[in-house]
């Protein structure tokens, strides 16, 4: 007799994918899309109906010890991002229709000036996406010094942990 495997056991099974800084990766059927947020934001981009999905990783925030003001300038990279992974997701699944997108901003200290930087990035992001039709449907405040990010499309099913070591 066999077990029925669980959600725990089949994770371990699928493909996973590391996504790094100011890259994005696109699964076309059933993985997990991981990255580890450092002064960063994840922004995960799945249809509800159909399997495909991508995960941005946005590096959001300057060193500490620079002054940055978010400008056209400063956030074209990010939007030169967005506009290739969604481009290319839609390619993947033509007929999708049902976006929806997940954003998870990490801020590893508690400095408002670097909390407001990355709120900004992340509010720039979700407004970009609503415009692009992309339901946003969780948004996430994540702190540590990493936070660890599993992103499966396929559920649309998100795990974060939060490492202070």
């Amino acid at each position: 007799m066999t077990r029925a495997p669980t959600p725990d056991t089949l994770l371990t099974e699928l493909p996973f994918v590391q996504v790094l800084p100011d890259e994005y990766a696109i699964l076309e059927s059933d993985g997990v899309l991981m990255a580890n947020l450092q002064a960063s934001i994840g922004i995960c981009i799945y249809d509800a109906v159909f399997e495909p999905g991508a995960l941005l990783h946005l590096k959001a925030l300057p060193d500490k010890s620079v002054e940055i003001e978010l400008t056209d300038v400063v956030l074209a990279g990010d939007l030169l991002l967005l506009e290739q992974a969604l481009a290319a997701l839609r390619a993947t699944a033509p007929r999708a229709q049902y976006w929806q997108g997940k954003i998870l901003t990490h801020c590893p200290s508690h400095d408002p000036a670097l909390s407001a930087i990355a709120q900004s990035v992340a509010d720039f992001a979700a407004d970009w996406l609503a415009d692009a039709g992309i339901q946003i449907v969780d948004r996430q405040m994540l702190e540590g010094r990493r936070a660890r990010v599993q992103f499966r499309p396929q559920m649309g099913q998100l795990r974060t942990a939060s490492i202070h070591d």
